[in-house]
């Protein structure tokens, strides 16, 4: 069996033989860390929902043209969990009216609204009365006891025209009126919430093998419309073929951070918002194909694409009615790809000094399907709602610039390297958000071209020189929506697998 001695000087001998220029092949850019990266920051898109929906009666009508006029009085009332398929004036037509009687709950009448005169007649012919109606609608909403699921939530009744309308009783015409309650919420697409992790993150513009978890402290991480901390957990894995020409890498984070399902509640402020910022959410996963393009001892150049798959869970609002009793107002599937193409190099002039660099480009290649429950019925959820559009994320480009220093390098020793580093990212979107507008629904919204500039400040330790413990720390350098949270914490570490000389263009 071996002495210490002859075990300690073997291992320095492998070591010595990784560092050799053999063939002429040697390269300094080898000893490169990776580029730490500033995080793609958890987030939320804002939007307006309708939690309630009431329906003002007037009827006995007589219609001259394109007016409808009469004598009232005109009722407010709103149907039952039971009927809720008939909140619409489609739905009471189809339904046979006049030949029954619509199960409605009185709510009472609409003061000042005799004598009645409707501008429009026929179904969605009816215009927005206003008024004395919009404002009896208001009323209802936020005091009458018989409308428990809204008191308490600061929202606005908004006339829906689409479903309202007129229909033939006799020889008169009956007007049904449909005003919608709407608050601003915390809409979520799928994966937001984790954040989107682009390839920066703890990457090496050269092929690896190795395996990694990445860890983010995001504070004041900006969900739009409310701020809260997340921490993010990133476990990944590369691996090279073609004698280290290429790698396929694997990235699956998750966070705790905003639910992906929410319940609208009321505040003590009269605002409306989700019921919790904290769980466990899985991200979406992402799977890099990395080639080496050319390279020279003291520089390198690589390409590849970054596949983000649609892993995340999908997204869930939930909340009550008019009436008290909770159903799922919005869902969005989850099924965006992101395709990512990138170049990335590096630079280093000798064995201390090392920059790099990352390019790319990011196109959400067709989006998420968000549904609405505009029909505020109980008995519907998931893609059996109304489908109000698909939701694409802007194209984004993201540009990274990094360089370091080892100012302690010494492979024979346990403690083979430490290295300070600089980075700065920049991320900027090539179009404006793309919020869904349906029926007065908004899912998203649009704060404009989102310039996003951050810096970063860290150090590399390094152990029997496969092992690295990286911390770092990332100010956003711009304001208001361009800063997607207040600051980050980083901490990453790399474990190298598999032969670590320079043929293999492998070595950390």
């Amino acid at each position: 069996m071996p002495s210490l001695p002859e075990v300690e000087r073997a291992a320095q001998a492998n070591r010595n033989l990784a560092r050799n220029d053999v063939g002429g092949l040697r390269s300094n850019w080898s000893n490169t860390p990776v580029l730490v990266g500033d995080g793609g920051g958890p987030q939320a898109t804002g939007g307006r929902i309708s939690i309630g929906r009431i329906m003002i009666e007037a009827a006995g009508l007589t219609q001259s043209g394109a007016t409808l006029t009469g004598s009232g009085p005109t009722q407010l009332g709103n149907f039952q969990a039971s009927d809720a398929d008939l909140n619409s004036i489609q739905a009471i037509n189809t339904a046979g009216y006049p030949s029954f009687t619509l199960p409605t709950q009185p709510l009472g009448a609409v003061p000042g609204s005799d004598p009645v005169t409707l501008a429009g007649a026929g179904i969605g012919g009816i215009s927005d009365p206003g008024g004395a109606y919009q404002a009896a609608a208001q009323n209802a909403f936020e005091i009458d006891p018989n409308l428990p699921g809204t008191n308490g939530i600061a929202g606005t009744a908004t006339f829906n025209q689409g479903a309202s309308g007129s229909l033939p009783n006799g020889s008169e015409q009956d007007a049904f009126l449909f005003y919608d309650y709407f608050i601003d919420a915390s809409i979520l697409f799928p994966g937001y919430a984790v954040g989107f992790v682009k390839l920066t993150e703890n990457m090496s513009p050269i092929p690896r093998d190795r395996v990694y978890m990445n860890y983010s402290y995001f504070k004041n991480a900006n969900f739009f419309g409310a701020r809260a901390d997340a921490n993010r957990f990133t476990p990944g894995f590369e691996k090279t073929f073609f004698d280290g020409w290429t790698s396929i890498e694997i990235r699956a984070p998750f966070a705790g951070t905003l639910d992906n399902t929410q319940s609208i509640i009321g505040t003590s402020t009269g605002q409306a918002e989700v019921s919790q910022f904290r769980d466990v959410q899985f991200g979406n996963m992402s799977v890099i194909f990395k080639t080496m393009l050319l390279e020279q001892k003291t520089w390198a150049i690589t390409g590849g694409v970054q596949t983000m798959l649609p892993t995340a869970d999908n997204t869930f609002v939930n909340g009550p009615t008019a009436t008290g009793e909770n159903i799922q107002h919005v869902f969005v599937a989850n099924e965006s790809v992101h395709v990512m193409p990138f170049v990335g190099g590096i630079w280093a002039p000798n064995d201390r000094f090392f920059n790099q660099f990352l390019f790319q480009i990011d196109c959400d290649a067709n989006g998420n399907p968000a549904y609405v429950n505009s029909l505020q019925s109980p008995a519907l959820r998931g893609r059996d709602l109304q489908l109000a559009g698909r939701s694409y994320y802007p194209t984004f480009m993201y540009l990274s610039f990094g360089t370091g220093y080892w100012l302690y390098k010494n492979d024979a020793a346990r403690f083979t390297g430490f290295s300070p580093v600089m980075e700065l990212h920049v991320n900027q979107a090539f179009q404006e958000f793309r919020p869904i507008h349906y029926q007065g629904y908004q899912l998203g919204q649009n704060p404009g071209v989102l310039s996003i500039t951050n810096a970063l400040i860290g150090c590399n330790f390094e152990w029997t020189t496969r092992s690295t413990l990286t911390f770092a720390y990332v100010t956003p350098l711009g304001g208001g929506v361009d800063r997607f949270f207040d600051g980050e914490l980083r901490a990453i570490y790399n474990w190298r697998f598999g032969p670590q000389n320079r043929l293999r263009r492998v070595q950390f």
